[in-house]
C-alpha cells in the first residue's frame, strides 16, 4: 500500500492540474483489476510463459500474436 499512498501524495504535492488529480485512477482499484485479468488469462491457459511465447517478436509462427502501439489516440 506504500505505493498507493506515495502516488496520492505526489499528485497532491506536484503541480498537476486539479482535473488530472480528480480523474487519476486509484492505484488500489487498478491493482485489483490487473490481478483479476491475470487470473482470468491464467484460467484460460494463458500463463505468463505462454503469453511470452505468443508475444515473442522474433517468432514467425502463424500462431504468434503480433501487437504494436502506433502512438495514435
Amino acid at each position: 500500500m506504500k505505493f498507493a499512498h506515495d502516488f496520492k501524495e505526489t499528485l497532491r504535492r506536484e503541480d498537476f492540474p486539479p482535473h488530472w488529480i480528480d480523474l487519476a485512477i486509484p492505484y488500489g482499484q487498478l491493482k485489483k483489476v490487473l490481478k483479476r485479468v491475470a487470473r482470468e488469462l491464467n484460467d484460460l491457459g494463458l500463463d505468463p510463459e505462454t503469453l511470452r511465447q505468443l508475444l515473442d517478436p522474433a517468432d514467425d509462427s502463424p500462431l504468434a500474436a503480433k501487437y504494436r502501439l502506433n502512438g495514435k489516440v
